[in-house]
């Protein structure tokens, strides 16, 4: 009796070439003895020197022919540098000729398909549902179209991917994280994508991790509100050619969400100051959504953060607010105040607070505004070393005691009815 799985995933990365060459030969050995005619799944999960993409090679022909349902390959660098050493498993033009009825998961990691493999996988794969491509270092101009049954595409960190069309009339879930991090220097930059085509009228949830310029656009094309999307995470990245005007027309495909996570970096941050300082009020109106949680990363010096309540007004049916702060250096002055009252919202969760200035002016404002505000939790917790894709986020230079004192103080200015939680 043969196991329908075949898992070979070491768990933890092997620095060691010696050990990846016996976990090759391991895997070679259990295949040529397999002899079902199918299998539920195969799993490749360990280092791979790249003089060894033969074998790769031909664990996929045998996954083909088994008829594999589920098929997924995160391969590792194998070396002492884990970021700088070269992984380029390459995958063999003979793969191109495979048929895969039954697939329907593929994952892949380190692999370096290009464009027609992966217009080959979707042409041969009538069942296909998931797709996800990570750190693929040969795509450069991807069209998506062929796989009527995907409902799920990943992509991230595919670094010179420069176009990307997705045509995908049953797609329900979208991932495109264009950015890398180096966990030697901790820094995060973007790929320089050049455009971004969507068709997926049935989309249901959106997440978005990248630049969107004017030469660097994310379309929807033909459905600018796709009639189904409910959710919807965008990390709005830093650019030398960051134009407000553009993420403010990509807010225009999400008015009809309920649920919106934004994650904004301090140039995304600065231009939304300068935005409101003009017009006093968000551009679009955000009429479905019920939940809002934001991360931002506030500038080093005297700059508002009132314009939150411009968004939070463009979504009268807002009833949960959630604010996480990216660093410590918040600004200490708030430049403009905002009157209009907002009937919806219910509960503001402050992730990250350490009672400065703004911090506290920008509560007692939603206070002020949310005159159905029954619950705010402020949350002094700063983790030392929480990370995010190797970034390290915040920094604890204020005691958590000090934080919390000034939470209580804060709760005797806020009226009774609402319930103050301090964690």
């Amino acid at each position: 009796m043969f196991h329908p799985n075949l898992v070979f995933d070491e768990g933890v990365v092997s620095k060691n070439p010696t050990q990846c060459e016996k976990y090759v030969k391991g895997v070679n050995q259990v295949m040529k003895l397999h002899k079902a005619t199918t299998i539920e799944e195969l799993t490749i999960g360990f280092a791979l020197p790249k003089e060894y993409s033969d074998s790769m090679n031909n664990w996929v022909q045998f996954a083909a022919k088994k008829r594999v349902q589920k098929l997924n390959l995160s391969l590792y660098s194998c070396g002492l540098n884990m970021e700088l050493m070269e992984h380029n498993c390459l995958f063999s033009r003979d793969n191109r000729r495979l048929y895969w009825w039954r697939l329907r998961d593929c994952h892949m990691s380190k692999v370096n398909v290009d464009d027609k493999d992966i217009d080959c996988l979707l042409s041969n794969s009538p069942n296909l549902e998931n797709l996800c491509l990570r750190d693929s270092h040969n795509i450069r101009n991807l069209r998506v179209s062929k796989a009527r049954k995907l409902k799920c595409l990943k992509f991230c960190k595919c670094r010179w991917m420069r176009t990307l069309f997705v045509f995908a009339s049953n797609l329900k879930d979208l991932f495109i994280c264009s950015r890398e991090s180096s966990y030697l220097f901790g820094i995060t930059r973007p790929f320089l994508q050049e455009s971004i085509w969507i068709y997926a009228p049935n989309l249901v949830s959106f997440r978005f991790c990248g630049v969107v310029t004017s030469r660097s656009p994310l379309v929807f094309r033909d459905v600018d509100q796709p009639p189904h999307l409910s959710y919807v995470s965008l990390g709005l990245m830093n650019s030398f050619r960051t134009n407000i005007d553009c993420f403010q027309e990509l807010f225009t495909h999400f008015s009809q969400v309920k649920r919106l996570r934004l994650d904004m970096e301090l140039k995304v941050v600065l231009d939304m100051v300068q935005r409101n300082q003009i017009s006093h009020q968000f551009p679009h109106q955000f009429i479905n959504l019920e939940h809002l949680e934001m991360t931002i990363k506030c500038p080093p010096r005297e700059i508002s953060l009132l314009w939150l309540c411009s968004l939070v007004k463009a979504a009268p049916f807002l009833s949960s607010l959630s604010i996480k702060w990216k660093d410590d250096d918040i600004p200490n002055k708030v430049n403009s105040n905002i009157r209009q009252l907002h009937h919806s919202l219910k509960v503001v969760d402050l992730v990250g607070f350490a009672g400065f200035r703004n911090q506290i002016e920008l509560v007692l404002q939603l206070v002020e505004i949310a005159v159905s505000l029954e619950k705010i939790i402020l949350d002094v917790r700063m983790p030392r070393d929480y990370r995010q894709d190797g970034i390290l986020i915040y920094n604890n230079n204020h005691s958590a005691e000090t934080c919390r004192a000034w939470a209580q103080l804060l709760r005797t200015q806020i009226r009774p009815k609402i319930d103050v939680v301090i964690i």
